[in-house]
């Protein structure tokens, strides 16, 4: 994985990737020359987009230039397809590369692809290696907000003594008290549900929320872009695919604790009560 923004490959440390432009390539008489002049300046592992004009005629030209770093001792990376039925493209490509003697030269695919696209370009068993999400990836199209907002849960009186509190509006019912989040897992180590529980109540599962902040600074050291990275691929590798699956996945199991559906029964009752003229 990487990205094609420099800037964010110099901050971060994230592997830089990237392919040209179509207008790096019409700026050109011919195509080839495009591809020459690219892979002059960066001759090993390149990849070369082949759809400005033609896909077909453009791998064709790719083959060349791939002939021709070969004979340097370089490798062409691979070609890119932007544009039209990938999955049928993709396998044309394949074939022309494959015949050439290129299978080492992988096929990239990008033009407006999000995780359906991907899957239905998988189910037509695309000869695609790779895919460049660029749109989708950078922007929430699906979910263009989040509503987060703050609910209080618990009061504290001049004494020190906490009380739980909780809102009974329909459709709007909060949980009360301070809480914790417990994960547990099957026999296989995989995550089988979640349980919300009161802050200090005990049970087997692994608490998920941990302090990170009082008094408006920091309390831990901050992971690197990479050791976040490297939590969440652990974490989902270990999430059953049932719940992964793009369409009709059942939802992830969430309870509530004894003690706290208790606490929720005892307030409601009593709140209910208090709301009597």
């Amino acid at each position: 994985a990487g990205t094609s923004n420099v800037l964010a490959g110099f901050h971060y440390g994230i592997p830089v990737f990237g392919t040209m432009a179509h207008s790096f390539i019409m700026s050109y008489e011919k195509e080839i020359d495009a591809f020459r002049a690219f892979t002059k300046t960066f001759p090993n592992k390149s990849t070369l987009l082949i759809d400005t004009y033609d896909d077909l005629a453009g791998v064709q030209k790719a083959a060349v230039v791939a002939k021709e770093l070969e004979k340097h001792g370089f490798k062409l990376g691979g070609v890119r397809l932007d544009s039209g039925d990938l999955a049928e493209i993709s396998k044309k490509v394949r074939k022309t590369l494959d015949d050439k003697g290129l299978q080492y030269v992988k096929i990239f695919a990008s033009g407006d692809l999000d995780e359906f696209k991907i899957a239905e370009l998988l189910e037509k068993e695309a000869e695609i290696d790779a895919f460049g999400v660029g749109t989708k990836m950078g922007t929430s199209a699906d979910k263009p907000y989040v509503d987060v907002i703050y609910k209080l849960c618990e009061t504290i009186n001049k004494r020190g003594d906490f009380s739980p509190i909780m809102k009974l509006s329909e459709g709007k019912v909060t949980l009360p008290g301070r809480k914790q989040v417990h994960r547990f897992k099957d026999k296989n180590g995989n995550y089988s549900k979640d349980v919300i529980a009161l802050v200090d109540e005990k049970t087997k599962g692994e608490p998920l929320l941990h302090k990170v902040m009082e008094k408006g600074e920091i309390t831990i050291e901050l992971p690197s872009l990479e050791e976040i990275r490297a939590t969440a691929v652990k974490n989902l590798s270990k999430l059953p695919a049932k719940y992964k699956k793009l369409t009709n996945a059942p939802t992830y199991p969430v309870e509530l604790s004894q003690d706290l559906d208790n606490m929720i029964q005892k307030l409601k009752k009593k709140l209910q009560s208090a709301s009597k003229l």
